[in-house]
């Protein structure tokens, strides 16, 4: 949904934009491949400034992705406004 940093703070909604940047990417993959079926995310790396955060955002990846592979690292984000990153691995 754009290169610009949102939602400082607020992890919550940072998760929400980061989902649909996700389904966006997913989305163009799908186009561009000529596909019809959605590729599948199967494994997700989430990296969070704070690790009291994790029982949230696990949360909110199964109730976007189901029981799939994530592996959580604590550390410092590239931009120093969010609290998250998540990078992931799709099957096409």
């Amino acid at each position: 949904v754009g290169h610009e940093s949102k939602n400082e703070g607020d992890i919550e909604s940072q998760y929400k934009i980061t989902t649909e940047n996700i389904d966006l990417l997913l989305n163009k993959i799908s186009i561009s491949v000529s596909r019809k079926a959605q590729p599948e995310v199967v494994f997700l790396k989430v990296y969070l400034r704070y690790p009291k955060d994790r029982g949230l955002i696990s949360d909110l990846i199964y109730k976007s992705f189901g029981d799939i592979k994530v592996r959580y690292l604590q550390g410092h984000i590239c931009r120093q406004e969010l609290d998250l990153e998540i990078e992931g691995i799709a099957r096409l």
